[in-house]
């Protein structure tokens, strides 16, 4: 090799490669662009999110997971095909309260189709069909879930997710235009699998939102101008200002959030039209056509069991094909006492 370097040489080498190697082809990868500085304040709230998302996938598949932000920038059309390889999905979780709007999750078929089969404790069959699309579904709803509750305890403003999703990512027809939308690049790795790559779609209206320039309290946009600032809101922002002690007031915000921490734990509901006793023997003598009369007289109203414990009663209606109850009076909180007993 000469000890003279040519121009094209010098120009390798001050792009960062290697004398002899050849430079990685254009179009490869999706484009890195610039932060600027509505970019850079979407990275905290981003960062939750896959810190909410990565803790849910681990408790429900009982297994390590990890995601990680690799970049976050203003999207635009040259992202198109170059985010995700393959088929993929859009997940998209729409927000009620607290944020406005809704985010896209983007996640290549055959990742989501390995989380479904995990989700659903069966081999993993590759195929993402309707069993995974309901798992998936699920746990895209734990995640929208989990992710409010965390943001509105930071935030201090009650934030709630409606239910998400699932459709084809079709990259020329994206959920949200490119050039309206933030895009957040990153990966997912469940222990035991390869790693896979995922991408969220962040519309403006709700990418300046979680910056802090346009909360649904403060249409105007004229926020504090810290924009990812984590503090508790200015009292414009608090939903029902009471004048209290400064006491009580910390002590109340403390026993909202622990409440709020509840709001998704899951509870068994039933409906009793009835009960009656039995004796042994007519239990064991009992075969198809047998009657079992109730000690319930028809058109009383029926009890709603929430673990177990009545809270109201309610009339039976049909709904489709499916059964339904219409609430009809709540059990007063004496009679609730009572059957704690």
């Amino acid at each position: 090799m000469s000890e003279i370097l040519t121009k094209e040489q010098i120009d390798q080498l001050l792009a960062g490669g290697g004398l002899g190697e050849t430079p990685p082809p254009a179009g490869n990868a999706a484009p890195v662009l610039p932060k600027d500085g509505d970019s850079a304040a979407l990275e905290k709230p981003l960062a939750l999110f896959a810190q909410q998302a990565s803790g849910v996938l681990a408790t429900v598949l009982s297994r390590k997971v990890s995601i990680a932000i690799r970049t976050c920038a203003r999207a635009e059309a040259a992202h198109a095909g170059k985010i995700l390889p393959g088929e993929n999905i859009a997940i998209s979780l729409p927000f009620t309260a607290g944020l406005q709007g809704e985010m896209h999750l983007l996640l290549g078929k055959r990742a989501a189709a390995m989380v479904g089969d995990l989700m659903l404790m069966q081999p993993d069959g590759g195929e993402f069909g309707p069993d995974q699309m309901d798992a998936v579904t699920e746990l895209s709803n734990q995640v929208a879930s989990s992710y409010a509750t965390a943001l509105g305890a930071e935030r201090g403003v009650k934030t709630l997710a409606g239910p998400a999703r699932i459709a084809a990512f079709v990259p020329d027809a994206p959920p949200v235009p490119w050039n309206r939308c933030f895009i957040m690049t990153g990966s997912m790795a469940v222990e035991g699998t390869e790693e896979t790559p995922v991408a969220v779609l962040i519309p403006e209206s709700i990418g300046m939102q979680l910056a802090g320039k346009n909360r649904p309290e403060d249409p105007t946009g004229e926020g504090s101008p810290q924009p990812c600032s984590m503090n508790p809101p200015q009292p414009e922002f608090v939903e029902s200002p009471r004048p209290a002690a400064v006491g009580s007031a910390r002590s109340s915000g403390r026993e909202q959030d622990n409440i709020e921490l509840l709001l998704d734990v899951d509870l068994d509901v039933s409906i009793q039209l009835g009960s009656t006793t039995l004796s042994i023997k007519r239990v064991l003598d009992l075969a198809p056509g047998s009657v079992v009369e109730l000690d319930r007289m028809a058109g009383e109203p029926v009890d709603l069991l929430v673990n177990n414990k009545a809270v109201a009663k309610g009339e039976v209606v049909v709904i489709d094909e499916s059964f339904g109850i219409r609430i009809l009076s709540l059990v007063s909180p004496e009679e609730r006492i009572k059957s704690l007993r």
